[in-house]
């Protein structure tokens, strides 16, 4: 299938380098698509190859399995790209929640001809993320690596001004407790869908495209999800959406009414989705805050979640 190329990103400067536009279609390069059990010596061909960049922060003790995970259950997107037989670039992808991200993208950007090198990976990448429904790219990277972030940002990749990164480990996460009887706090089934559409969009502050109602009703079913409703009365009056992709957790979205705030509603839907990503294996969780929102900052604060300094978190709409 073929696609037009993204409004957003032009072609654009990279140091010295001019990239062009990124078309979202599959290129003829030597590649590989990972959806078979990886052979071990394969794999730590791999793994040594991205511990290789300490600027990936790779740990094959407790990532390798997460290779095995994308492989095996078609849980992401794991792609290498050969030169003359040997592994000349990595990609690893996925989606948690309704958003995707690339998390290991070998070589790392920034020496002499990489940022070129790595268009063709990544333009597959972005095909086969956009063939799963994801429809927004976030990347992850350290505000002292310049070069990393020129390369994304030379591709259309932009940083959303003021948001706030927060993160929580799940060390000791225990199972949730529900202190409100009269609530239900559970997994978001298809049937719930028709009403989060009509609810979701009508909060501003949630940013809620239209796009994510589709990946949410490919993903209902999922456990690897974390999506949860709040129901009082036969009435849905709080959400959550979130997900794992191997050892990172996220989550995008939290809504509760404004009937039903100040009831711990909202601390119950994020206490069930930790709970459920601790169980998916993640180690961690993130999610961004918009500008001047001080309620959120306090409310998250108290949930234990830490402000991450020196990171920046771009996205792309593909």
């Amino acid at each position: 299938m073929q696609h037009t190329p993204s409004t957003i990103t032009p072609a654009s400067t990279c140091g010295q380098l001019s990239l062009p536009r990124l078309p979202l279609c599959k290129t003829s390069l030597p590649l590989d698509q990972i959806d078979y059990e990886i052979p071990k010596t394969l794999l730590q061909e791999i793994c040594q190859l991205l511990e290789s960049a300490p600027q990936l922060c790779f740990d094959a003790r407790t990532e390798a399995p997460l290779l095995q995970d994308i492989s095996k259950r078609g849980a992401g997107e794991l792609l290498l790209q050969r030169s003359f037989g040997a592994i000349a670039g990595i990609a690893i992808a996925g989606s948690y929640g309704v958003r995707g991200i690339v998390t290991h993208f070998w070589p790392p950007p920034g020496g002499l001809g990489s940022e070129l090198s790595s268009i063709p990976l990544l333009q597959n990448v972005l095909h086969a993320l956009r063939e799963r429904g994801i429809r927004r790219l976030h990347v992850l990277v350290n505000d002292q690596n310049k070069s990393t972030l020129q390369f994304w940002r030379g591709l259309g990749f932009a940083e959303c001004p003021g948001e706030r990164l927060m993160q929580r480990h799940l060390i000791g996460i225990q199972p949730p407790q529900h202190p409100h009887p009269e609530i239900d706090i559970r997994r978001l089934r298809s049937a719930d869908l028709d009403t989060l559409a009509e609810l979701l969009p009508s909060v501003p502050e949630l940013a809620f495209q239209p796009w994510e109602l589709e990946v949410l009703r490919d993903g209902c079913e999922d456990s690897g999800r974390a999506y949860f409703v709040a129901e009082h009365a036969g009435q849905i009056v709080g959400a959550l959406i979130g997900g794992t992709f191997g050892i990172r957790g996220t989550i995008s979205h939290t809504w509760v009414s404004a009937t039903c705030r100040g009831r711990g509603i909202g601390a119950s839907l994020v206490e069930a989705a930790l709970h459920q990503l601790r169980e998916n294996n993640a180690k961690s969780v993130h999610l961004m805050l918009t500008p001047g929102n001080d309620a959120a900052y306090q409310f998250w604060s108290a949930l234990g979640f830490q402000e991450i300094p020196g990171e920046t978190f771009l996205e792309l709409d593909i």
